[in-house]
């Protein structure tokens, strides 16, 4: 099943990338920019629940990061500042 709206566009320079799951679920979303992320990123399970979500900037995780179990419970929050933990 392969469209413009489920197509990978990570490696495109300037564009919103959207992948999903074989089952159909999103398995992330967010801007790419030459290839590497830049801008917030979600991160899904492939039940649908959020996995990760947090920003980039530059390629490098920047900002504070939440990461939650499969069942969409919060289980830590750690904040970057160009791709270090802080």
């Amino acid at each position: 099943m392969a469209s413009e709206t489920n197509r990978d566009k990570s490696q495109d320079p300037e564009e919103d990338g959207v992948k999903y799951y074989m089952n159909g679920q999103l398995h992330y979303e967010g801007m790419f920019k030459n290839g590497r992320p830049e801008g917030d990123l979600i991160m899904y399970y492939d039940n649908g629940q959020v996995f990760k979500k947090g920003s980039f900037k530059n390629g490098l995780k920047d900002g504070t990061w939440s990461i939650f179990d499969d069942r969409g419970v919060m289980l830590d929050e750690v904040v970057f500042k160009a791709g270090r933990a802080v």
